[in-house]
């Protein structure tokens, strides 16, 4: 919850009247942020951008960019553009929100936004860059299941997690279940390589 103390903490001071507008702004947008990501379940990408878009700049108007609601509209937007194919904005957004991320030790937040940056590459046709990044980013400790709508919602040691059987020798991607393998295999298999 926003206080005062903690909105103009290392700022200087305000009104009262503009802590007011301030926690106004802010709950707008997350509620943009909210309904952006509900948009992006619909396949709405490029309304769910602009949401995110405007989201975020209420969020670094209220609060700064020293904020960790700030990191989750940087990852919403990247995952947007990831979704609309607009690779070079996505990787722009995704870096900034796992440096946000990780700053503010939002440990599976920061392995979601890898993994989505591991997708960015992944689309790229740069198996060996997403699973480099994967690994270098992920290590044993931080590691997703690429399945975005895993169920289990958590991080996984690098040896639980399992490889995708067709692309095994140079692979990519990881999954934490085969059920899981089966719900992506959608998206993955226009970038998989057989080996």
């Amino acid at each position: 919850m926003l206080s005062f103390s903690s909105v103009t903490a290392n700022t200087s001071p305000v009104t009262a009247e503009q802590f007011q507008q301030t926690g106004e702004d802010f709950t707008l947008a997350g509620d943009l942020t909210n309904q952006a990501y509900q948009l992006a379940r619909l396949g709405r990408y490029e309304d769910a951008e602009r949401l995110h878009s405007r989201s975020l700049q209420l969020k670094v108007g209220s609060v700064g960019r020293q904020h960790p609601s700030v990191a989750t509209s940087y990852n919403g937007l990247g995952e947007a553009q990831l979704k609309l194919g607009r690779l070079d904005e996505a990787e722009v957004n995704l870096r900034t929100a796992i440096t946000f991320r990780e700053a503010f030790g939002q440990r599976f937040e920061a392995a979601c936004s890898k993994e989505n940056l591991a997708q960015v590459y992944e689309m790229r046709g740069d198996l060996a860059q997403a699973k480099d990044f994967r690994k270098q980013w992920g290590g044993k400790e931080f590691m997703v299941c690429s399945h975005y709508d895993c169920p289990h919602s958590t991080t996984f040691p690098f040896n639980e997690l399992r490889a995708c059987s067709r692309c095994k020798v140079s692979t990519s991607i990881y999954y934490c279940s085969i059920d899981c393998q089966v719900c992506d295999w959608k998206r993955h298999k226009r970038y998989c390589k057989e080996q």
